[in-house]
């Protein structure tokens, strides 16, 4: 068969005759065939071609016949907004908090008989082997997976989720997922050497609310102080503006995209971890179990001591007071049922004039010396001038000015990990959440972001090295490190360190494997300025960002302290050649051995969020797999001990002028 056979027979293909004239039809005599464009279905289809054409035209020339466009505007009509709305007045409720409290009675007269949990004896059991993936796994597992709970936000002008994931670029607020490899390695550890021991700083999970005050150039945010939060204070002006103007003819009121704030309402919480915060410390303990559960097998003197603070966050007032936070966290790393059992929980008072090297600012005075409330006023005044300008036309007797728009951002994640979706995400664009992406040659991919390089900024210069105190209030806990590592007492207790604390073996013990200690966003930071990761000390502008290479890198909150972030110091064993001396299964070690094996010797690694970091910024040589000989990081932390002088730069008398500023972490007279 012929393609113009397949064709003819094609139904889904128009059909042609060469004929003018049905020839179906018999001829009556002195008749002549009528042609068929003289039919009437086909006079029909000349009428509507006919109406199809003519319409446009009179569509083009209907202005100017028309009355309205013709008569006098007044100047209120030639600036009334293009978009109009139909206006929908907000409920008196809009923007006042709700909330809902636990309806039944602590106390409810039930016995407790039927409900007992501890059944006796369950019959014999066995454990098995500990887990240690860092030693023994062929691939290291990397976290890329979120809550699948949450109704994933979409941006603005993204076609879903998946196109722009808004979750990911919110700064701090960032839920955890492994960082990207600044190295060529993983954390697993390299040929013929082992994980010796341990210490990570952890920072809590998520919880309710923060703020970001500029009025007062303070940071407050990483200290939440809800009360001050941007969130609660939008609910409270929205409320009063609202409740103020009901029974005016200013009422206001709010349309299109903006239209759910007629009736929305302050829904969070304050000072407790949200259920994303659960979920994320409890996994962090499992995996941290998993990665490195075979180290306790060293230890057999006495239960493992974690370390946490006394911050309401991390508090429950029950009736005694109990960590949530860390409670959470061990609960995944020793199970719900054992980890009282099999545990010692070392908690800091943390408060104004107590040393505590996982709540510094107590001891700092001059931690309040914020630099970075003009970098990011300027850059928010940036990044949200068409967002502004969008949602006030959306608005009728609101003005939204821009502290509001970042509250509304903020909301977003707030809202999206506490109550598992938001209508502010989809409010703004991806260059507000993100930014511009563009690639070169001889650079990586590059972001240009909005939300989440305001936090750069911020953290940057009041957590980071852009501010005057970050290495003094880092010092405490590298003191309290390398006293871990020498297994001496952290002698003198000239920073944070807490004698008394410190120089108790039951609550700073000398001889574990593995050391845990639950502190905060800003605490990190402060150590990775301590520490001297100088890949991530480059200064910030609020007028462009910086370019990053395949050798360098910039401060990236998001990256440095996410929701449950932490910074872990391995301390490992190589022996060189010598392949009988490790464990590691080397028929599944040869997939991804692509390495030199080190030489004998002990390093320090330093792996930030699973991703392994070059400690060139200390006495190290750099080194592909991030190892650093033991010797020489100890040295560098001797060195920090020295150089900082901590009672000159939280207790000093040094200044700053208002476009003064700093790159090393320290005030500027070093």
């Amino acid at each position: 068969m012929s393609a113009a056979d397949n064709d003819d027979n094609n139904p889904l293909l128009p059909q042609y005759k060469e004929v003018l004239f049905d020839e179906s039809e018999p001829l009556n005599e002195g008749r002549t065939r009528r042609p068929k464009w003289k039919s009437p279905k086909s006079k029909n289809v000349l009428v509507v071609a006919g109406c199809l054409f003519i319409l446009p035209i009179i569509c083009l020339l209907s202005p100017l016949f028309a009355f309205n466009t013709l008569a006098p505007r007044t100047p209120e009509e030639v600036h009334a907004p293009k978009h109009t709305f139909t206006l929908t007045s907000a409920n008196p409720d809009a923007g006042s908090h709700t909330q809902d409290h636990r309806p039944w009675p602590t106390n409810d007269g039930f016995p407790p008989e039927p409900f007992r949990t501890n059944l006796g004896d369950i019959g014999p059991t066995q454990t098995g082997a500990e887990a240690f993936i860092v030693q023994t796994a062929a691939a290291y597992p990397i976290e890329t997976a979120l809550n699948p709970a949450i109704v994933r936000p979409t941006a603005k002008d993204a076609r879903g989720p998946d196109e722009f994931d808004i979750l990911r670029h919110f700064g701090p607020l960032t839920p955890y997922t492994s960082s990207p490899n600044y190295l060529p390695t993983t954390p697993l550890t390299p040929d013929t050497c082992e994980i010796e021991q341990v210490h990570m700083i952890h920072r809590h999970g998520r919880s309710w609310s923060l703020t970001v005050d500029l009025s007062t150039n303070a940071p407050t945010g990483s200290r939440y102080p809800t009360p001050n939060s941007l969130p609660l204070k939008f609910s409270e002006k929205l409320s009063t503006a609202v409740k103020a103007n009901m029974n005016s003819n200013d009422a206001i009121g709010f349309n299109g995209e903006l239209a759910f704030l007629n009736e929305w309402r302050y829904a969070l919480g304050h000072s407790i971890l949200t259920p994303v915060g659960r979920w994320q410390l409890y996994n962090s303990g499992a995996s941290f179990r998993l990665k490195y559960g075979h180290l306790l097998n060293k230890l057999t003197s006495h239960k493992p001591v974690f370390r946490t603070t006394t911050q309401d966050r991390m508090f429950k007032s029950a009736p005694i007071r109990v960590d949530v936070f860390s409670i959470n966290w061990l609960a995944g790393f020793f199970g719900v049922d054992s980890w009282q059992e099999e545990s010692h929980l070392s908690i800091m008072h943390e408060a104004r004039g107590f040393n505590n090297t996982l709540a510094p600012w107590e001891t700092c005075p001059r931690e309040d010396s914020y630099q970075s409330a003009r970098y990011v006023r300027q850059w928010r005044n940036k990044y949200l001038s068409d967002a502004q300008k969008r949602l006030n036309k959306q608005a009728v007797g609101y003005e939204f000015d821009i502290t509001d728009v970042v509250a509304m951002q903020d909301l977003c994640a707030y809202e999206t990990v506490s109550l598992g979706y938001s209508r502010f995400c989809h409010l703004f664009t991806k260059k507000e959440w993100e930014g511009k992406q563009y690639h070169d040659l001889n650079l990586v991919s590059n972001i240009q972001p909005g939300y989440n390089y305001a936090w750069d900024l911020q953290f940057y210069y009041d957590a980071g090295f852009g501010s005057p105190t970050a290495r003094a209030q880092g010092l405490g806990w590298v003191q309290e490190t390398l006293a871990r590592l020498e297994q001496k007492t952290p002698a003198p207790y000239d920073s944070t360190t807490n004698s008394t604390l410190d120089n108790d073996p039951v609550t700073f013990p000398l001889d574990m494997p593995i050391y845990t200690d639950f502190s905060h966003d800003t605490v990190i930071a402060n150590i990775v300025a301590t520490l001297n990761l100088t890949q991530f000390a480059a200064p910030l502008s609020a007028n462009k960002i910086p370019r990053e290479s395949k050798h360098s890198t910039r401060w990236r909150t998001s990256h440095i302290a996410p929701f449950a972030g932490n910074l872990v110091l391995q301390k490992i064993k190589c022996h060189g050649d010598d392949t009988t001396a490790n464990p590691k299964d080397y028929d599944a070690w040869e997939i991804t051995k692509t390495h030199k094996v080190p030489p004998a010797g002990d390093y320090i690694r330093l792996v930030l969020n699973d991703a392994v970091h070059d400690l060139s910024g200390l006495d190290c040589p750099f080194d592909d797999e991030g190892l650093c000989p033991f010797d020489k990081f100890i040295d560098s932390l001797r060195h920090i001990r020295e150089e900082v002088d901590f009672q000159t730069d939280c207790h000093g008398e040094w200044k700053m002028n208002e476009h003064e500023s700093v790159s090393n972490g320290r005030p500027p007279m070093h």
